[in-house]
């Protein structure tokens, strides 16, 4: 009997220890955090961004406006776009005109992409002083805008441009302009 009781111990032993092995005892502390690893490698460059989608011009002094195209230095306006689209300028150009009583005056402005760009279209501005007005210096803002269509990513300036379509003289000028350039991705 004692040889039975022997092995029943033993088998008991044994199972006591394999369930101590298989069910797992309470979670102990948590151990101190490690140091960090290495940087990984740079990944791959993302899709060019949006470009500019806004640009803009100031200047407050000008210079002769000629019978002639003439271009308004400084009051050009360049952006950068990542895609086609269409760009909308708007400037606010303030000229003088010297009038003479019995000369009719007409200043016009134009939006162009060089600056020689007097076309004649319909984004043009202009401003009359009728020849009976009272000779004097005249001043008036002439607001254009237009739109520009921009076939592919790149750098664009747009010029403001003018002349003196009547009655030009010495006395007739550009004296400011703010020009603004916005963008619109196609």
């Amino acid at each position: 009997m004692s040889t039975v009781l022997s092995v029943v111990a033993t088998i008991v032993a044994v199972a006591a220890l394999a369930a101590n092995f298989a069910i797992a005892g309470p979670a102990g502390p948590q151990g101190v955090t490690g140091a960090a690893g290495a940087n990984g490698a740079t990944g791959a460059t993302g899709p060019a961004g949006p470009g500019t989608r806004v640009a803009s011009s100031n200047v407050a002094s000008g210079g002769p406006i000629a019978g002639a195209c003439t271009n308004f230095p400084a009051a050009e306006v360049t952006i950068t776009v990542a895609q086609p689209g269409t760009v909308v300028v708007t400037s606010a150009v303030r000229v003088s005109i010297s009038h003479t009583v019995t000369t009719q005056d007409i200043a016009r402005i134009f939006l162009g992409t060089s600056t020689s760009d007097c076309t004649l279209d319909e984004w043009r501005g202009f401003a009359t002083v009728p020849t009976n007005a009272p000779s004097d210096l005249v001043y008036f803002t002439i607001t254009v805008q237009e739109p520009f269509a921009v076939g592919a990513a790149g750098t664009y300036t747009f010029y403001v441009n003018g002349d003196m379509v009547a009655g030009a003289g010495a006395g007739d000028n550009f004296y400011g302009a703010g020009t603004v350039a916005v963008f619109y991705p196609s």
